[in-house]
C-alpha cells in the first residue's frame, strides 16, 4: 500500500488463527538492517558511513551538497529514535513478540493518535477494518510521541529517500552509492553482507544470481572493489 516510511502496513495470517487473514502494522522506516547498527558501533563509523549514503542520495536527485548534508542529518536524527522503539532481529524471531491484536479505535484514539488513520486507510483503500494485529505497540507509542514533538517540516527528507532505493529505472547509480557508503562497513559479518544483497535485490527489483552473492561475500573489506562493481538491472 505504498511506501513504507515510517511504519509498514498490510495484511498477514492470523498468528493464532491461519485461517484468517487481518491488517498488520508493523515498525519501519530504518534504512540500515536493524536498530543495532544505529547503537553499536562506538567508533561512529556506521553512522558516518550512512549519512554519506544518504546524502549522496539526495545528490543524486539534484540537491546541492550543502543540502543534501543537512537533509542526511535530518534523516539519521528521525530513524534513530524510530529505531530506539524498534525490535531488534533476536527479539523478531518469536511469535509471541509480534501479535498484539489491537482494536483500531484504541489505535486512532489512545496509541496513536497523532496519525490521520481514517484518511489513510480511505486513501491506500483498505476495507473495513475493526481489529489488526499492532506487531511492535511500543514502537507505534513512540512514533505517536515522535510526531507530536518534532517539526514535520524534518520528516520532508525521509518519503525522499525511499523511491530511490526502488527506482527500476536507475539502478546503477544508487546501488553502486549504496555498496560504496555501506559496504567496507556491512560485510564484517554473514547478516550484514545478506543485508547488502538484499538492498542490490530491491533496487533491481529482481533477485541476485548465486554468484552475484558469493562474489559480495569474498570481496570482504576491499572498498576498491565495491567501487568498480556494477549492479545488473
Amino acid at each position: 500500500m505504498g511506501a513504507d516510511v515510517l511504519f509498514r502496513f498490510g495484511s498477514g495470517q492470523d498468528l493464532k488463527n491461519s485461517r484468517v487473514v487481518i491488517a498488520q502494522a508493523d515498525q519501519g522506516g530504518l534504512g540500515l538492517p536493524d536498530r543495532a547498527f544505529y547503537f553499536k558501533n562506538d567508533s561512529g563509523e556506521m553512522g558516518e558511513k550512512y549519512l554519506e549514503h544518504v546524502g549522496r542520495m539526495f545528490v543524486l536527485i539534484g540537491e546541492p551538497p550543502e543540502k543534501a548534508a543537512i537533509k542526511a542529518q535530518a534523516v539519521m536524527k528521525i530513524e534513530t529514535a524510530l529505531a530506539a522503539g524498534s525490535l531488534d532481529i533476536g527479539w523478531r524471531r518469536g511469535p509471541v513478540s509480534l501479535y498484539h491484536k489491537t482494536p483500531l479505535r484504541e489505535l486512532v484514539t489512545s496509541i496513536f493518535p497523532s496519525f490521520a488513520w481514517r484518511k489513510y486507510l480511505f486513501e491506500s483503500k483498505a476495507p473495513h477494518i475493526e481489529t489488526l494485529n499492532l506487531v511492535v505497540p511500543a514502537f507505534f507509542a513512540g512514533l505517536d510521541n515522535l510526531i507530536k514533538n518534532s517539526d514535520l517540516r524534518r520528516l520532508e527528507g525521509i518519503p525522499n529517500t525511499i523511491p530511490l532505493d526502488r527506482d527500476s529505472r536507475s539502478p546503477l547509480p544508487f546501488g553502486r552509492s549504496k555498496l560504496r557508503s555501506l559496504g567496507a562497513v556491512l560485510d564484517h559479518s554473514e547478516i550484514a553482507c545478506d543485508a547488502v544483497c538484499s538492498n542490490i535485490e530491491r533496487i533491481c527489483l529482481a533477485p541476485l544470481p548465486a554468484p552475484a552473492v558469493c562474489a559480495l561475500k569474498k570481496a570482504s573489506s576491499n572498498s576498491e572493489w565495491f567501487e568498480r562493481s556494477s549492479v545488473a538491472p
